[in-house]
């Protein structure tokens, strides 16, 4: 290898065209595309297809290795120079082409390379090798047919020289010239030996073309042929024939200056070109062969940045009419590869383009101020922009049309228009676009230009840095002739439909990841109706850092126009700005990676109107998937509000805690209803966030409310009494989440009624802390047969305990609300066990009725008060029930615990029917443990009809150990059925603390759980035996992702190694639960198998499906690789 890199560096040292004996004559190679090309690899463009192989003919495109010892078989074959790099490429194909007669194939393979790579195995030895000067390489071969489309894949070492490859036409292909006048250029002595030069021959035979009435062809043909600078004239059709090569001289002297001041423009100082044409007309470039500009790379024959003034381009046309290039390979320029200005009537097609070798400004195509235009049939690798419709003088460009064009890489802009726009650009269609760019595509007007009648449509972008951008901006630059100063232009009507991006990266120099996409004008003139319809984008993300949201963008009016042109964007997407007139319409935005950001911003942008836009978001989105920046202050996210109507009357819509935003603790807002029999047409208006069609859905599924969204505005109908929880964004945004309690008409109680207010004076206002007169009529109210009455309104106490034989009505609206003065008043004092809100204890026979009921005001007392902690004091119960019995709270609201919401303790016959239970769904250091319902220890507890929304557990039922002495008894007989839960932990849950002997009866029965960590969970550390669990018809929606991301959860472990007893799991079924979609890790039905044995679980899945999809085996994939147990399918 060492001595292959000495020769291969020899050899680029003595590269010169006279060094080379080439010739060209291919009919066999087409529609050549190589994948050997990305960012600083230039390999592509040096792959080159030739004819009449011969001795003394590189095998290589940019270094000379050549033949020096050809077998006969293969001299006059048609061949195809590859580069001396791309041994290094690994993919599975490197390039691709399509056989133009019936042949056989060569491929000659370096001896060095022992195993040969799997692509060749069709391929058979022909005994016969080719000997170069970096080494013997061993022909295969096979017979391929005409059209054949030939993969060629890679070299099978990198250590070792590159293949190359040839064809032998089976039958002998004759020589056709064009049909016509033709001017042969060797007719004027021209040679195509690759080392003469042609200039005065080429030219000569062009000017006799010209002169002669009528024009006709100059025929370049059989060989390749050097020149310097060829000028055009009227009525001439260069024809290069397939397979001859026309290729630019290395030496600057060959091209003389081609002065034009047939208009001013801010290019016309640069006169350097290989082919050049000044006002003339009825121009054609065609014949299927090379004109190749010969830039080897960067240094080698030019060198240079910000010098395009020197670089010579392949052509460059001004004010010509009637021109076509057509069906010809432009390759290696060391400029713009093709520059057409002020020209009429301008028709580029079927062209293959391979610019990327490492000089600079290698554009594919810059067309500039010409009308009537067609581009069409373009391949190209560009080293800069694919193509460019620019407006470098005052000449406006119109009636455009780019269509199917295909880039497999393009090192900036597949498609862009500018940068320079001095005139306009009008009416311009860019359609059917396919390929890989650095940047993406881009319209811009900086230096003054109209722009306006754009249209981008079917583009599809394998990769970029951001697939759009849009830029209006005053660089006030301008040119000698041209308008001093430049004028502010104008951008309008502006139309991107159907483009999308299967591919995202980022460039380095430009910002690095997550730039977005910036599209914007300037205050003093913004773009004007822009539409985006019908597009998918996908970006990279993965910005973490709330600072770009909220920071102030410099405008950079007078900068260059690069897609960073506003530095990282305060959205991963699309950022707009001063924009008048947009429609969004069927757009996706998704993005690689995790971003706190938006996927959409708008800032100044006036007169939106959007339809069916979905952007993907995450659960610290801030401050909201799609964000109006304008309506807003740049300090703090300001959360959405919501007007809810029902029959035209507005309903009030609280939070769920009443924290002020600064602590950053997200609450999710509700409202309550009640039901009058009567169907209830529902309006929900959102304000601050915008709603995505598509992306919100009304829960619980199995309800099936329908909806419609209209300007914002959720409208549907409901026909029952019911827990609704509309889900504004389809992820675990829960800031974006409305509750819809509606329940069913509450009477006040028969018998004698005691109105707290009256009797016992107490305020409802929420000013004064009463704990002192509602404990005194608590107390009084115990043993009487009359019911204690609370009015609407806020009662704001310490704790209170309910004493035997109680009666209480909550009018709709009456909350006890949690006093914040002192935590003493709620501590455990009497070894209960627990801090406490609402207590009762030793007590029987309570009925709490009513659509009132309680706030412990705990994320303030545990976020707020004491952001620290206080050894855990703040942390109490919402409503703490122990060793009691018939107990029941019918339709109670039990909201904003500071921990447990309701822990029942050794008691039984318990009962919460049409109960509303809203814990702060917050969950960090400092709030934690706000399970819903927590039976411990309990007997006969019946939990139906509620609505649970939790932080942590909806249910837990368990055996904790509660209070001195500590309560362990046996869990039984408990039923938990027609109820709705949301939980970021475990929805339907035994354990984790199982401390008694057994647990047994436990029906969890047509429950609804819209989010959860673990639907169903029994999670048994300690010593009980389960025995006697049903999960019947549950339906679950959708996956909270916490900490495990199970659908079913079953855990049978020690909690310590140490301890005597470890439990069982025994009879227990899934029967008829539904799971909408799977959760991320499955199921998991686990033993410990150091502590037990198959016969200590006992499961049974009866009717339980994924979708429509029944799950019937452990080996489904439903079911992670923890689990180890025996389950039954019935």
């Amino acid at each position: 290898m060492k001595q292959l890199k000495e020769i291969v560096l020899l050899i680029i040292l003595l590269y010169l065209p006279q060094g080379m004996t080439l010739f060209a004559d291919s009919r066999l190679i087409k529609n050549l595309d190589i994948w050997d090309v990305y960012t600083y690899n230039f390999n592509a463009s040096h792959w080159i297809e030739q004819g009449n192989l011969q001795n003394g003919v590189s095998i290589y495109g940019e270094v000379n290795i050549p033949i020096t010892k050809l077998p006969v078989f293969l001299r006059g074959a048609d061949f195809l120079q590859t580069s001396v790099s791309s041994n290094n490429y690994s993919g599975d194909v490197i390039a691709r082409f399509t056989v133009g007669e019936n042949a056989t194939l060569f491929i000659a393979h370096s001896v060095l390379i022992n195993e040969k790579p799997k692509w060749m195995r069709d391929y058979q030895s022909t005994g016969q090798y080719v000997k170069t000067a970096s080494g013997d390489f061993e022909v295969f071969s096979k017979q391929v047919r005409r059209s054949d489309e030939i993969s060629l894949g890679s070299n099978g070492s990198a250590d070792y020289p590159m293949y190359f490859v040839a064809l032998q036409a089976q039958n002998k292909i004759e020589n056709r010239p064009p049909k016509g006048r033709v001017f042969d250029v060797k007719e004027f002595g021209a040679i195509g030996d690759n080392k003469t030069i042609n200039t005065r021959q080429i030219q000569s035979a062009i000017d006799r073309c010209s002169s002669t009435r009528g024009g006709g062809i100059v025929y370049i043909h059989d060989g390749i042929y050097v020149s310097g600078t060829l000028e055009m004239k009227d009525n001439v059709t260069l024809y290069i024939e397939n397979g001859a090569i026309l290729r630019g001289s290395m030496n600057p002297d060959d091209y003389p200056q081609k002065i034009s001041h047939t208009i001013p423009s801010f290019r016309s100082g640069e006169h350097y070109q290989l082919i050049f044409a000044d006002s003339k007309q009825n121009i054609r470039i065609t014949g299927g062969g090379i004109i190749d500009g010969n830039s080897i790379f960067e240094g080698f024959p030019w060198r240079g940045k910000g010098n395009e003034d020197e670089r010579p381009r392949l052509i460059r046309m001004i004010k010509c009419a009637d021109v076509s290039v057509d069906s010809i390979s432009l390759i290696r320029g060391a400029n713009w590869t093709q520059y057409y200005e002020a020209c009429s009537n301008l028709y580029l097609i079927n062209q293959n383009i391979r610019c990327y070798t490492g000089t600079h400004n290698q554009d594919g195509t810059d067309i500039s101020g010409c009308k009537n235009v067609v581009v069409r049939g373009i391949r190209a690798l560009a080293g800069d922009d694919v193509i460019c419709i620019k407006s470098l003088s005052m000449e406006i460009g119109e009636n455009i049309l780019v269509e199917d064009v295909t880039s497999r890489y393009a090192n900036c802009h597949l498609v862009k228009v500018g940068t320079e726009t001095h005139g306009g650009v009008k009416n311009l269609t860019v359609r059917n676009v396919e390929g890989f760019a650095r940047y993406g595509i881009a319209i811009e007007s900086v230096d003054g230009a109209t722009v306006e009648n754009i249209l981008y449509e079917n583009i599809l972008l394998r990769g970029c840095a951001t697939p759009l951008f849009i830029r209006l901006g005053s660089r006030g630059r301008t040119f000698q002739g041209g308008p001093n100063p430049a004028p502010q232009g104008t951008m309008k009507n502006i139309t991107i439909r159907n483009v999308r991006n299967t591919g995202i990266g980022y460039v380095e120099v430009r910002n690095g990841p997550g730039v977005g996409s910036a599209i914007g004008g300037v205050p003093n003139q913004k773009i004007e109706n822009l539409t985006i319809e019908d597009c998918d984008f996908l970006y990279y993300g993965s910005i973490m850092d709330k600072e770009y949201i909220y920071r102030d963008i410099p405008e950079n009016i007078d900068k260059y126009p690069e897609f960073n042109i506003y530095g990282t964007c305060p959205a991963y997407g699309l950022y707009f700005r001063h924009i008048e007139g947009l429609t969004l319409r069927n757009v996706n935005v998704s993005v690689k990676h995790t971003d706190i950001r938006p996927g959409i911003v708008f800032e100044d942008a006036t007169d939106i109107n959007t339809s069916k836009v979905n952007v993907q978001r995450f659960p610290f989105t801030e401050p909201a998937p799609i964000w109006n920046k304008s309506e807003t202050s740049n300090q703090s996210p300001v959360a959405q509000t919501y007007t809810l109507t029902c029959n035209d009357h507005q309903i009030p819509v609280m939070q769920q805690n009443d924290v002020p935003m600064s602590y950053n603790l997200n609450s999710y807002q509700y409202a309550q209803l009640v039901y009058e029999g009567t169907p209830m047409n529902i309006s929900v208006n959102v304000k601050g966030y915008h709603v995505l069609e598509n992306d919100w859905e009304i829960s619980p599924k199995s309800r099936n409310i329908q909806g419609k969204l209209e300007n914002n505005t959720l409208r549907f109908t409901i026909n029952e009494p019911g827990y609704f929880v509309i889900r504004f964004a389809k992820n675990q945004d829960f800031t974006k989440r409305l509750v819809l309690l509606v329940d069913k008409p509450y009477k006040i109680p028969d018998g004698e009624m005691i109105d707290i207010t009256k009797k016992y004076h107490v305020d409802n206002t929420g000013n004064k802390n009463e704990t002192v007169r509602i404990q005194k009529a608590l107390n009084d109210i115990s043993g009487k047969n009359a019911t204690l009455y609370f009015p609407q309104g806020i009662y704001s106490t310490s704790m209170l305990r309910i004493h035997s034989d109680s009666k209480i009505h909550f009018e709709k609206g009456a909350i006890l609300l949690a006093s914040t003065e002192s935590l003493e008043p709620y501590l455990d004092m009497d070894g209960g066990g627990s801090n406490r809100f609402i207590y009762i204890r030793d007590a029987k026979n309570i009925h709490i009725t009513g659509l009132g009921g309680f706030d412990g005001n705990g994320t303030y007392f545990r976020a707020v008060k004491y952001p620290n902690g206080s050894d855990g004091k703040e942390a109490m119960r919402l409503l703490f029930i122990v060793n009691s019995r018939n107990i029941t709270f019918d339709g109670i609201l039990l909201k904003d615990a500071s921990r447990w919401n309701t822990h029942i303790v050794g008691s039984s016959d318990i009962s919460f029917r049409y109960c509303k239970m809203l814990n702060n769904p917050n969950t960090n250091a400092h709030l934690t443990n706000f399970d819903g319902w927590d039976p411990d220890a309990s007997q006969r507890v019946l939990i139906e009809n509620c609505f649970g929304w939790a932080g942590d557990d909806n249910i837990a039922i368990k055996c904790v150990g509660t209070g001195s002495p500590k309560v362990i008894k046996d869990v039984k007989d408990i039923t938990i059925r027609n109820n709705v839960f949301l939980t970021k932990k475990s929805s339907l849950k035994i354990g984790t603390e199982t401390r008694c002997g057994s647990i047994k009866n436990i029906v969890f029965e047509n429950n609804d759980v819209i989010e959860s960590d673990r639907a169903m969970a029994i999670d048994v550390q300690d010593r009980a035996v389960i025995n006697g669990v049903l999960f019947k018809n549950n339906r679950i929606e959708y996956n909270y992702p916490d900490a495990q991301k199970r659908g079913i959860n079953v855990n049978l472990s020690k909690r310590d190694a140490t301890q005597n007893h470890i439990g069982k799991i025994l009879n227990v079924r899934f029967e008829d639960c539904n799971f909408e979609q799977m959760f991320p890790n499955g199921f998991r039905l686990f033993r410990d198998p150091n502590f037990t044995t198959a016969s200590d679980m006992d499961v049974t899945f009866i009717n339980v499906k994924v979708g429509d999809k029944l799950v019937t085996s452990v080996a489904d994939t439903y079911f992670d690789d923890k689990t180890n147990s025996t389950i039954k399918f019935e």
